[in-house]
């Protein structure tokens, strides 16, 4: 696992775990919790899934990518999420006065998948684009100054 995918792993767990107010999932390991909040069940299967709204899916993806960003550079983003009345989830990672990344999820069904490694490779490339858009900002800002 190379250290963006550990830190996203650790940071999805953590917050699954911070919601978890009355220790049902306490039992879990990181590897299970992850797999009954993101993955699709399959039809065999009788374990009940961790119940989430799909904002909820998006944020935080979105909160382990941001604390990704905060780690790599001392910045403090935030993540702000809606949901509109077609069920799409319109994000933005914040930090400042900068929008450093924001897009619209039509399909928020999306961030439920079929095994872990698509979870961690969405969320590699996520972050990927988040890095890379704060390192084009801060060029350009620089350059102005």
């Amino acid at each position: 696992m190379n250290e963006i995918r550990a830190d996203y792993n650790k940071y999805l767990v953590l917050q699954l775990r911070a919601i978890d107010s009355h220790g049902a999932w306490k039992g879990l390991s990181d590897e299970e919790l992850l797999q009954r909040a993101y993955l699709v069940p399959s039809a065999e299967e009788e374990k009940k899934p961790i119940p989430l709204m799909p904002e909820q899916f998006v944020r935080f993806q979105l909160q382990a990518s941001a604390q990704i960003l905060e780690q790599e550079t001392g910045l403090i983003p935030f993540v702000v999420c809606e949901t509109g009345c077609d069920g799409s989830v319109k994000a933005f990672v914040i930090s400042g006065k900068i929008v450093i990344f924001q897009k619209v999820f039509y399909n928020t069904g999306d961030f439920r998948y079929r095994n872990i490694e698509k979870l961690f490779t969405k969320g590699e490339k996520v972050t990927e684009k988040i890095l890379e858009n704060y390192k084009s900002i801060s060029e350009v800002t620089q350059s102005l100054f």
